[in-house]
């Protein structure tokens, strides 16, 4: 179940820009404790990385976990095939994740 803290993350990506924003709004939320960095899913570069700029590679696939309701968060783009992304809920990790 997430919280009001997490709930203004959920957003459907379709541009380069909206990608930036949800990292930008991600990143802030680390920052402040809000979530905790579970790891880089398959293809997915580390978020520090990703954070540092637009080095996205094919695909950013990124998982995180809110601190206060634990709902799991899951930032996931195509940067290359235009197919966007989303940062969605789920209910569990099924991804090997890299940290």
């Amino acid at each position: 179940m997430s919280c009001t803290q997490c709930m203004v993350l959920k957003q459907t990506i379709r541009s380069p820009r909206q990608l930036s924003l949800a990292i930008f709004q991600i990143a802030r939320q680390l920052k402040d404790n809000h979530l905790l960095y579970l790891g880089a899913g398959p293809w997915g570069k580390p978020f520090e990385k990703i954070c540092e700029g637009k080095n996205w590679g094919e695909y950013v696939n990124n998982y995180f976990e809110c601190s206060h309701c634990h709902q799991i968060i899951h930032l996931y783009a195509e940067t290359t095939s235009g197919q966007g992304g989303q940062v969605a809920f789920l209910l569990e990790v099924k991804a090997t994740l890299l940290k």
